[in-house]
């Protein structure tokens, strides 16, 4: 399924349905590009599946609350490969920010659905080809690295001058996902306004830093969240 998704984006459809013993290690192996390497029917090896993608679960829990249910503790490095991120904005309207002028939030996703089973398939390739003209206009990608680098910057104003390894690569993924949002803009595949894609990826960032308990050490809240995970499990029997 990765190899299929390679240059875009995986959803992953509830991650409570994965084994949370496995769980952890999916999340590495999607990270890290490549699948286990396999035999052929004749017994030699099959060439390895290789990937690149960014990647996100849909779940209702995410990977750490699904491992502790399955006895297993995450560690940093699978947590940062698959980054928490709460859908609610903190609006009242459940997942959404605004419901651009529908009555409810059922009516609004309703919408939604209904238009990405017509509208589909369109961006994605124009955007490729749009990327592919601005490289060969301009070959050292000058354009990429100014609004990576800006965002980038944008998103430091929330970590402290030197933040964990962690922290720098969570940074530059969501830079580089704003940075794509902003070309398309640019190249006017979106009708959005110049600076949003940013506003969202900034505002998802302080989401996850939130979420993870600010930039301090991993280990200090893990150590804080099982212990909220243990209260969650026996609060009203001990």
């Amino acid at each position: 399924i990765a190899a299929a998704h390679s240059g875009t984006g995986l959803i992953l459809d509830e991650i409570g349905q994965v084994d949370g013993k496995e769980a952890g290690e999916c999340s590495y192996m999607l990270a890290n590009g490549e699948g286990k390497q396999r035999a052929s029917r004749s017994g030699g090896a099959r060439r390895k599946q290789t990937w690149r993608l960014l990647f996100l679960s849909s779940g209702e829990t995410d990977l750490s609350q699904h491992m502790r249910a399955a006895g297993k503790k995450a560690r940093a490095g699978q947590e940062i490969r698959l980054l928490t991120i709460e859908a609610d904005p903190g609006a009242g309207l459940g997942i959404f920010e605004d419901l651009h002028g529908y009555k409810n939030g059922a009516a609004f996703s309703k919408h939604i659905s209904q238009q990405a089973e017509t509208c589909y398939g369109t961006a994605g390739p124009a955007f490729v080809e749009s990327l592919a003209v601005a490289i060969e206009e301009d070959p050292d990608s000058h354009r990429v690295k100014e609004l990576f680098n800006k965002i980038r910057m944008e998103l430091d104003d929330y970590i402290p001058p030197k933040p964990e390894g962690q922290i720098s690569r969570a940074v530059e993924r969501f830079a580089l996902i704003a940075t794509a949002g902003e070309l398309a803009i640019e190249f006017g595949i979106t009708d959005w306004q110049e600076g949003e894609a940013t506003i969202a990826a900034v505002a998802c960032f302080k989401s996850w830093l939130n979420q993870r308990g600010g930039t301090g050490s991993q280990e200090e809240a893990e150590i804080l969240a099982q212990v909220r995970f243990f209260f969650e499990q026996h609060g009203q029997s001990r």
